[in-house]
């Protein structure tokens, strides 16, 4: 099912852009179906990176934590947040090096050491550490799950639809998306929580400019800035 769903988005970007499809990065789940089909739908032409959604990472790891004490799953918690938004591969190479030992000597977590290592290490999805991903690039699927939520929600009413039904909800679903007026983005735009937490930071003395010249008129002129972020107190949720 999804190599001929994906091999229907083929045929219909190239009927209306004439070009062919080139694919450099794609995000999903840890399904060997949905990794599957993307080879089988774009491996011959393109060479892309897997990556591997952060909250599907998450949502695993946080359903083996159960069974653990509270107190140290909050650590391994912890630890795995680090790992994620570890700067580069050595800063997460030597950040994981001074974990594990910690999570093999303590025979509450040693069990979840091995899956972990076994699961989110190696193998085909292990690209979920932010360093991973580009630029403005999202590190989780969200965006089109919460389309599937308004499929759900809007079309199918939660409910299991036969073949014909769902085709035509689909069908009505894509004439109203094609109404809206909504320009498709195609850059990166600051929401207005983004905007808010950073002038928060800002506020907080978090956020700086970094190697400002002396000249202003150099500084207003050039396209990059440069910003240094200064870490946030650690806010622990029970």
């Amino acid at each position: 099912m999804y190599t001929k769903a994906l091999a229907a988005l083929r045929r219909v970007f190239e009927a209306v852009t004439n070009k062919p499809l080139r694919v450099y990065y794609v995000m999903g789940d840890a399904d060997g179906g949905q990794f599957n089909s993307v080879k089988n739908g774009f491996g011959r032409d393109n060479q892309y990176v897997y990556l591997m959604c952060f909250f599907h990472v998450m949502k695993n790891v946080n359903d083996r934590l159960k069974v653990i004490d509270e107190r140290a799953a909050n650590r391994v918690r912890k630890d795995i947040y680090d790992l994620h938004f570890a700067e580069n591969r050595s800063n997460f190479v030597r950040l994981f090096y001074s974990i594990l030992p910690r999570w093999r000597g303590d025979p509450s977590i040693a069990a979840f050491a091995i899956y972990f290592t076994k699961v989110w290490l190696t193998g085909k999805f292990i690209r979920w550490k932010s360093f991973q991903s580009p630029s403005a690039y999202a590190t989780t699927n969200n965006p089109a799950e919460q389309f599937n939520r308004v499929i759900k929600r809007d079309y199918t009413l939660r409910a299991k639809l036969k073949m014909g039904s769902l085709l035509c909800q689909l069908q009505e679903c894509c004439r109203n998306e094609s109404e809206k007026a909504h320009d498709f983005g195609i850059t990166p735009k600051a929401t207005d929580d983004l905007q808010r937490r950073s002038k928060d930071m800002d506020r907080k003395s978090l956020l700086q400019d970094a190697n400002v010249p002396e000249d202003e008129e150099v500084f207003a002129s050039n396209p990059v800035v440069n910003v240094l972020s200064v870490p946030a107190e650690r806010i622990y949720i029970q």
